[in-house]
């Protein structure tokens, strides 16, 4: 008996292994699983590895000369089998290089020369940064040959000193505010990512393609002027040093009230701090996959906590805006919700930070702990951006996806998710129309291309719909088909297996078929790896005696339920539905037949939950 048992065990592994090979793995991806460091029901191998960085970074702002300058001293920790023989960082500043390439327009005020390697030594080895042969600066990227490779398991000191000149003008994801407030990201040298896939990451930054990064610690000191406030990613270790007496109690006031606290308020003189000249902040993170900070003289400051669930520590949440902001005010309210609601109903997985820092901003950007948003002039839409960047913690700060390759991973997954929010916040009870009519107006022109298809190939318009709405449509329907509850317990188990760690695609799709039990690759190859779109079509009906038989055409090509809908004679309609696994085996017709309970005078497709290109096909009339 238990040989028999064994021997179905491997037939099952067996079966898995072919049933995923069914889709294709382009050879360097492959290579991971078949070496192990990856494994085909979607868990990472044994062999699977990530490298670390541990930084200590001083830096100082002067927001009169917009000049941002830094130390910082790294260890970097080779945990893979390879021997490194470079070393690649990450200089985001240069982006605003003169003469560099860019998908987005930069005010030319605030272009410069890029950032300014002023010091650099690798193992106490000082770099010369003008030799090429040892520093190569290209694009966004700075490889630094290393003269002693850097073995297996072991580790390396970097210290790097720099400055550059801080944006402006421009204010894509970060940037300056009302003049004296200012949201600072993609700022510090960083070194790069080394996985098992592409070895070092090399994609430049081109104001497009947002992160990937490993899961590094922080310790940070930041120096600005004393009439400056700062808020940060990670605990902030020395409060009680710069703040007044009367902001220290609203402060700590705040980390147990379910109220909102006015730490500062728009009676208050703006002058919080004990200090006359300059102050230096100390901030600590560990285990995060960035850091950014905000600092402002005049921006009001509102916060206040939350506790999700029994037994859980209590988070806070702050809110830090313009006195002329139209909705933020209600922004710590709406994240506290947003907050419970993702950790304890739609994912159902405890929310990775103690602490979160809404900034009134530009757009919507999300970092680690930090979100830098808008004003929106309703509270719809204030709802829309704050659950939507919240919801970026899980995708990519807790769950490492590689959103440079592929940001449909994580913004489809959190332009999907917190639709529900937005449900129970607003009242909207079909809040993913938006996501279907704009998925509806561009599925299958030329411009989309299929997900697989590497982001950082991409721009405009087919990024957006690539990364935000494809994406976001194709998890409404896997859903659908799967049923919340499965469709939960997958994805729980997705971030359980891949919490702290770099998941592609594939242990995506694979986590999926392994959990469910079902053999998901029909829906992943439509949606994921082929172009297609939304066109049902009813081609024919046939009544013989009470039987109807119904022939369904997909000429889009993406397998989607079908709510076919029967009109009687006599007034009466009977709704059917049809899973979106009809397309399963045959993916261009289905047949579907009824026992009538009287006669009927048409059958139509309902499209009101269905993104259908050629809705006008959907309806047929009987003659008798």
């Amino acid at each position: 008996m238990l040989k028999c048992y064994i021997q179905l065990c491997l037939l099952a592994l067996v079966s898995l292994h072919v049933v995923s090979q069914e889709l294709y793995i382009p050879h360097n991806i492959s290579k991971a699983y078949e070496s192990g460091t990856r494994r085909y029901d979607g868990r990472p191998g044994t062999g699977y590895f990530q490298n670390k960085s541990s930084y200590r970074i001083k830096a100082e702002f002067d927001p009169h000369s917009k000049i941002l300058k830094g130390k910082e001293w790294i260890i970097y920790e080779n945990n893979s089998n390879e021997v490194l023989t470079r070393i690649v960082f990450r200089l985001y500043q240069d982006y605003y290089e003169k003469g560099g390439i860019r998908d987005k327009r930069v005010h030319p005020d605030d272009l410069h020369d890029g950032t300014r390697i002023r010091y650099l030594s690798v193992n106490d080895n000082v770099y010369d940064v003008s030799d090429p042969l040892k520093v190569i600066r290209n694009g966004t990227n700075m490889v630094v040959m290393l003269g002693d490779y850097l073995l297996p398991k072991t580790a390396l000191k970097i210290v790097i000193e720099w400055e550059f000149d801080f944006p402006e003008r421009t204010t894509e994801r970060f940037g300056t505010y009302h003049a004296s407030s200012f949201f600072v990201a993609y700022w510090y040298p960083q070194v790069s990512v080394f996985d098992d896939i592409d070895g070092w990451d090399n994609i430049e930054y081109n104001g497009t393609q947002e992160f990937y990064n490993d899961f590094n610690d922080y310790d940070c000191e930041i120096t600005v002027p004393s009439d400056y406030l700062v808020w940060a990613t990670g605990d902030w270790l020395n409060p009680d040093d710069i703040l007044k007496e009367a902001y220290l109690q609203r402060y700590n006031l705040a980390r147990s009230s379910d109220q909102v606290v006015h730490i500062v308020s728009a009676k208050d003189m703006f002058r919080p701090s004990r200090n006359k000249r300059k102050n230096v902040y100390h901030f600590s993170a560990a285990n995060v996959t960035d850091f950014a900070f905000a600092a402002s003289r005049k921006y009001l400051w509102d916060a206040r906590s939350v506790r999700c669930s029994a037994g859980e520590e209590r988070m806070l949440v702050h809110a830090v805006y313009s006195k002329k902001a139209a909705e933020f005010h209600n922004v710590p309210d709406i994240a506290a919700r947003t907050i419970c609601l993702l950790a304890d109903e739609i994912i159902g997985i405890p929310f990775p930070f103690k602490s979160l820092i809404a900034f009134n901003g530009s757009d919507g950007m999300e970092f680690p702990m930090m979100i830098n948003d808008e004003d929106y002039p309703d509270y719809k839409g204030t709802v829309n951006v704050t659950a939507h960047e919240i919801a970026h913690s899980y995708f990519p700060f807790l769950v490492g996806t590689n959103e440079k390759k592929y940001a449909w991973m994580d913004e489809g997954l959190v332009t999907f998710l917190p639709k529900e929010v937005e449900r129970i916040l607003t009242g909207d009870q079909y809040p993913y129309h938006n996501n279907l009519a704009v998925f509806k107006a561009f599925s299958g022109e030329e411009q989309e291309v299929p997900l697989m298809v590497p982001s950082n190939q991409l721009r405009g318009i087919t990024y957006q719909v690539h990364a935000y709405y494809r994406s976001s449509v194709a998890f409404f329907y896997l859903r659908d088909y799967l049923g919340t509850e499965d469709f939960q317990m997958a994805l729980k188990e997705f971030i359980k297996r891949w919490e702290g760690k770099h998941p592609t695609p594939y242990d995506f799709f694979f986590t999926f078929n392994d959990v469910t039990g079902k053999d998901l690759n029909w829906f992943w190859d439509a949606w994921f790896f082929n172009p297609g779109w939304v066109d049902l079509s009813v081609a024919d009906v046939e009544v013989r005696d009470k039987t109807c038989r119904v022939v369904i055409e997909n000429k889009g090509g993406l397998p989607v339920p079908v709510d076919l809908n029967f009109i009687y004679t006599g007034g009466k309609t009977e709704t059917v539905r049809i899973d979106a696994d009809c397309w399963n085996k045959d993916k261009s017709r289905h047949i579907y037949e009824k026992i009538l309970s009287d006669q009927i005078r048409q059958v139509y497709i309902d499209e009101k939950y269905l993104p259908d290109k050629h809705p006008e096909n959907n309806y047929f009339l009987i003659s008798y």
